[in-house]
């Protein structure tokens, strides 16, 4: 048991649920990186005269060379599951005209190449902040698990990739639960397999979805990480705000 203190928040917690993408590794040191290969498949199939540009539909920002630099927080390739996106670029393959089988098919090829040169990069990076921050939840004795849209191989993948896969005890993806986010199945999941009831336990992710899912779930606190100001904005249900991990502490006493 901890109090887990956030901006002029305390509270008393036994565990803490992590969402993965933006919350425990940087976003896009990989997600980038991966939408950067989908968008290059992508674009030989797609007319560049489209009024739907890759950045809407896949709620990335580009530069004027076309390479990807950032996220909208509100976008699919933060909040969608691997099958929404993949319903996503097979949608925009069929309104080029390609039959729906084939779009799947392209959409498949795209994703398993985008997954392959991920796979090879393994740039994966930790949040600023979270190897210290994990660090101080061992030494309190927290439970900690992962909740995340991405599927539990890849989700266990990229947390060996950063070095950090042990400080979790469990870790659930959206291949494991019937309702992904922001349904609180994940969060009655994730307690039960801790050992904890929702209450005893906080919710830490960087989208609205993670927000919505933790206070639907009945954690005690719910506490956004924000990277900016629009990220802060998209945060509109986190009972407290961090820029990084460095505004979080624990203490065994208040």
């Amino acid at each position: 048991m901890a109090y887990l203190l956030a901006g002029d928040r305390k509270v008393r917690i036994e565990g803490i649920l992590f969402d993965k993408d933006g919350t425990l590794l940087d976003f896009m040191s990989l997600w980038g990186e991966w939408a950067q290969s989908v968008c290059d498949s992508l674009a030989g199939y797609v007319s560049s005269e489209s009024s739907i540009s890759l950045d809407d539909l896949l709620g990335t920002v580009s530069d004027d060379k076309g390479n990807i630099v950032s996220h909208n927080p509100k976008g699919p390739l933060m909040m969608a599951s691997p099958e929404e996106m993949g319903a996503i670029i097979a949608w925009r393959l069929y309104y080029e005209g390609h039959s729906w089988n084939d779009s799947l098919t392209l959409a498949r090829r795209f994703f398993q190449a985008a997954d392959a040169h991920v796979e090879e990069q393994r740039g994966a990076k930790p949040i600023h902040g979270l190897p210290e921050f994990l660090g101080q939840c061992r030494a309190q004795g927290l439970k900690l698990a992962v909740v995340t849209s991405d599927h539990t191989a890849s989700a266990v993948k990229h947390l060996e990739w950063m070095n950090i896969r042990d400080y979790f005890e469990h870790i659930i993806g959206d291949d494991q639960v019937k309702h992904g986010k922001p349904h609180p199945e994940m969060v009655g999941e994730a307690c039960a397999r801790l050992g904890l009831v929702p209450s005893q336990t906080a919710m830490i992710g960087d989208a609205n979805g993670d927000m919505q899912m933790g206070k639907r779930g009945g954690v005690a606190l719910t506490v956004g990480i924000a990277s900016g100001p629009e990220a802060r904005d998209a945060l509109r249900d986190a009972d407290i705000i961090a820029g990084h991990y460095h505004e979080l502490s624990l203490s065994a006493e208040l």
